[in-house]
């Protein structure tokens, strides 16, 4: 019975570890309000994050005041863009 107690807390914290999880947000070509919007999940959600970019974005507007004011929301997390 000793040895089954071990055992037992051991498979508890295996089974009860939640994964972190890849989030993949592909962003419509052009569409500033989208790429914002992902960028803003992924500063949020902890996970391991890639977001895949495609065109021309056209930055009209400030988006974040942060860091002297940016067309882009700023990134505070780890991502990796592609495109």
């Amino acid at each position: 019975m000793a040895t089954l107690i071990p055992l037992v807390i051991s498979l508890f914290l295996v089974l009860s570890t939640t994964p972190a999880y890849s989030a993949v947000f592909n962003v419509s070509p052009g569409d500033v309000t989208e790429l914002n919007a992902a960028i803003n999940t992924v500063n949020s959600n902890g996970q391991d994050n890639t977001i895949n970019v495609t065109g021309t974005y056209v930055l009209t507007s400030v988006s974040d005041a942060t860091d002297g004011g940016s067309g882009l929301s700023s990134i505070t997390s780890s991502v990796t863009m592609k495109g």
